[in-house]
């Protein structure tokens, strides 16, 4: 009886240790996913606004070209 109560409770210990390891295998996916995300999220900001200076550095650009073309049919 005692070698039956001794594998039970190794049992019930065994599957608590594996149940716990489970929920730390969960939340360090988790963790890593929400960590993943956030530096994307960033990076997403970073080109966006990269993007929308590069836009309006192009914008600036035709600009100056179309002010030099209009002054050189001037001088013609």
């Amino acid at each position: 009886i005692d070698e039956h109560e001794i594998t039970r409770k190794a049992y019930d210990e065994k599957q608590r240790i594996i149940e716990s390891a489970n929920e730390i295998s969960r939340q360090m996916s988790e963790g890593t996913k929400e960590y993943a995300d956030n530096i994307l999220s960033e990076v997403e900001e970073t080109i966006l606004t990269l993007k929308t200076n590069i836009e309006a550095a192009q914008s600036t650009i035709d600009s100056a070209v179309n002010t030099i073309k209009n002054n050189r049919k001037e001088l013609k």
